[in-house]
C-alpha cells in the first residue's frame, strides 16, 4: 500500500498529481487530503484522523509534505519516504529540511511533481540508511546552565 499525507495543510498539487499517477498503479494508495479542495478520483482518501499510525504501518511507501513531525516520525518506524516539499505555502522551510535529510540518505526527495511516478517506481530499488535518533542532551545542558 501506498500512503500519502499532507499533515494539516492543504497540498492539492500533490494530491492531483498522485490521483492521476494511480491509475497507473498496481499499488492500493490511499491520501490523506486535510483540507485540500481537490477530491481524488482515482484512489481512496479522508481528510483527518486522530491517529496515522496504522496507515503507516501498512505503508511500504509513504508520499509525504515536508513537516518535520510526520518525516521524523516515518524515519523513526524506517518506513520508505518520498518527500515534496510543499512549494504552495508562503515559507519555505520544508526545502531546508528536505535536503538535509535527503542528504544524509534517509529519505528520497520529489521537487518535480513531473517526476513522481518516476520516483515511486525508482523507489523500490532505493536503499536508505536507517536513522537513529541523537541523543538527547537537553537536561545535561540545563543542569550545566544553572550550575554555572
Amino acid at each position: 500500500m501506498i500512503f500519502i499525507t499532507v499533515g494539516s495543510t492543504a497540498f492539492d498539487p500533490l494530491i492531483k498529481q498522485v490521483d492521476e499517477i494511480s491509475t497507473d498503479m498496481k499499488e492500493e494508495i490511499i491520501c490523506q487530503i486535510a483540507d485540500g479542495k481537490y477530491i481524488p478520483k482515482n484512489c481512496q482518501y479522508f481528510r483527518y484522523k486522530l491517529d496515522l499510525e496504522k496507515e503507516y504501518s501498512d505503508a511500504d511507501l509513504v508520499i509525504c509534505h515536508g513537516g518535520a513531525g510526520t518525516l521524523f516520525n516515518l524515519m523513526k518506524l524506517n518506513k520508505k519516504v518520498i518527500a515534496v516539499p510543499n512549494l504552495v505555502r508562503k515559507d519555505k522551510h520544508q526545502t531546508d529540511l528536505i535536503d538535509a535529510l535527503s542528504g544524509e540518505n534517509y529519505i528520497i526527495v520529489c521537487y518535480d511533481l513531473s517526476e513522481l511516478r518516476a520516483k515511486m517506481l525508482d523507489s523500490k530499488k532505493v536503499r536508505l540508511d536507517a536513522y537513529k535518533s541523537p541523543e538527547c542532551r537537553i537536561t545535561q545542558e540545563i543542569v550545566k546552565f544553572i550550575g554555572e
